[in-house]
């Protein structure tokens, strides 16, 4: 991986200084991307979804600072085999999948989901998504299996033409990054 441009640094929300403050500036980011406040079918951006993830996942989620401001995050999610293929299959939604997450006492790490790369308009298409979401699995590897399936599903067109390079970026490492399809294209 090249260097990041000038001024620009990643850090895990467990690392940070300022990880409530981080964690809530990056959730307003990613809401602002996927608006999931209007779709009832997506994750929920919301108070509670930050205190979950600062109690539970941290180290897996990468906010991207520009001279020390949050401007974009890459989070990936811990999940089991069999939630991946439901989700796959599109027998969850993405609420149900992250409802039945937070329900598990136990974190399977047998797959990670890529549950949002963010970042404002201003710093696209710099390598910084693919920076920060290689930080974030490059943790989850360091602390579950080896080889996990990496698997997402795309909410924008930024995250279509994104995908390619998640997908080259990962298969060099030996993962492989499958996509869940729409429902209209699944049948």
């Amino acid at each position: 991986m090249s260097p990041l441009p000038d001024g620009y640094t990643l850090e895990s929300v467990e690392a940070s200084a300022c990880r409530h403050a981080d964690a809530r500036q990056a959730a307003a980011i990613a809401e602002a991307c996927f608006q999931s406040a209007c779709d009832p079918a997506q994750r929920p951006v919301n108070d509670a979804t930050v205190a979950w993830l600062l109690d539970t996942v941290p180290a897996y989620w990468n906010p991207i600072h520009y001279w020390g401001a949050v401007i974009g995050s890459a989070l990936i999610l811990s999940t089991s085999r069999v939630l991946m293929q439901r989700f796959l299959c599109a027998e969850l939604t993405e609420a149900e999948l992250w409802a039945a997450l937070r329900q598990s006492p136990t974190r399977s790490a047998e797959c990670g989901y890529l549950a949002g790369t963010a970042l404002r308009a201003p710093h696209r298409r710099r390598g910084l998504a693919l920076a920060s979401l290689q930080a974030s699995l490059d943790h989850f590897l360091a602390h579950d299996p080896p080889r996990p399936t990496v698997y997402c599903r795309i909410y924008s067109e930024d995250g279509r033409r994104f995908l390619p390079a998640a997908r080259r970026g990962l298969a060099a490492r030996g993962w492989v990054l499958l996509e869940r399809q729409s429902v209209a294209a699944t049948g």
